[in-house]
């Protein structure tokens, strides 16, 4: 009793660590993105990388506003993934001139972490479930952390300190799945 009461409280602890940066993406985004795009997603493909990637964050910040849950916003932004790989590596291969060289390295940054946000949020509301579905926590997790990952290595690759507060949120990540099980292995028919 008093170890599921220890866990409990571990798994809220890592939620209010994995919630406060929703709060801190609340304040930068004050302003709601406009609703819809021209032609819909399906004509961002046919954009070049410079015009498709305010488009294509514009969208990301519409799902990440909308109140829909977490299976939708996982599904949206998982279909949109092939999308905005494509359009951060063809941004980040291009030359830039010296005075374009911050818009440069902040679009690809840009995508790349309201990508993770929206995932980092599905996290937070599959567990806050009140039947907590495990397929879609371990969904959740699992691309929470490679979108973790592809925004770090895009940091790297620029030469930039990526944001203390993404380790926390790596951590973070990695107890929740230990708390969920991911990664144990089942130890049936072993001697």
């Amino acid at each position: 009793m008093e170890q599921s009461a220890a866990q409990d409280r571990q798994l809220a602890n890592i939620l209010l660590r994995l919630s406060r940066a929703d709060d801190a993406v609340a304040a930068l985004d004050e302003q709601p993105a406009p609703m819809g795009l021209p032609g819909g997603v399906e004509n961002l493909e046919k954009l070049s990388p410079e015009t498709r990637a305010p488009a294509l964050y514009r969208h990301l910040r519409e799902i990440r506003a909308t109140g829909v849950g977490p299976r939708i916003r996982l599904e949206r932004v998982v279909y949109l993934g092939p999308l905005i790989a494509e359009t951060v590596n063809a941004l980040m291969v291009q030359p830039v001139a010296a005075s374009d060289r911050r818009l440069a390295i902040s679009l690809p940054i840009a995508l790349l972490k309201c990508s993770y946000d929206i995932k980092r949020q599905a996290v937070v509301q599959s567990i806050r479930q009140p039947r907590m579905d495990a397929s879609l926590v371990a969904d959740a997790v699992l691309t929470t952390f490679a979108a973790l990952f592809d925004l770090l290595v895009c940091y790297w690759i620029q030469h930039l300190p990526p944001p203390e507060r993404f380790w926390g949120e790596l951590h973070a990540l990695y107890q929740l799945a230990s708390h969920a099980g991911l990664g144990s292995r089942s130890r049936s028919g072993s001697g």
